[in-house]
């Protein structure tokens, strides 16, 4: 079962049915060990209503849009964005389903042109083989169609 959520990003509402959880200038990321500032905001997005089935082994906890506001707007359309994070999630919940121990999996992407690079960090008992499938799967996305830097996180939670 595909996920559906909705993002609003300065009034339009944005992908698949999430709804705006909040908003920093500076953010801590345990992925790159990088702190991101921004003149703007970052927004965490968070499921909100949905109905998850009790079987459901793999669901979003948040995304998290590491560039800035004003930036984003400037470098990616709404839709080519929630096409390539509904890309993401098909594959990631395919694969992160096949983990047999509980864990949260953060799934980083850095878009640039062309092209993105794919960072994994996990806690719990996230499977070698399960996290280099995802890895794999991920990098290997039809890249975002952007005029410059776009980073955001899909983070998941696993429960077997």
């Amino acid at each position: 079962m595909l996920l559906k959520h909705r993002l609003a990003i300065t009034g339009l509402f944005f992908f698949l049915s999430t709804s705006f959880v909040f908003g920093e200038s500076s953010y801590g990321n345990p992925v790159d060990g990088r702190t991101y500032l921004t003149n703007g905001e970052f927004k965490t997005y968070s499921p909100e209503g949905q109905n998850f089935a009790k079987n459901e082994k793999v669901t979003i906890s948040n995304v998290r849009l590491l560039t800035g506001e004003p930036d984003l707007k400037e470098r990616v359309l709404v839709e080519e964005l929630d096409s390539f994070i509904k890309s993401a999630e098909n594959e990631a919940h395919a694969i992160l389903a096949k983990n047999i121990a509980p864990a949260r999996v953060l799934l980083q992407f850095n878009c640039q042109p062309n092209h993105h690079v794919v960072q994994i960090a996990s806690q719990g008992s996230a499977q070698e083989a399960v996290l280099h499938e995802l890895y794999d799967k991920t990098k290997a996305l039809t890249p975002l169609k952007t005029s410059g830097e776009v980073i955001f996180q899909v983070e998941f939670n696993v429960s077997p």
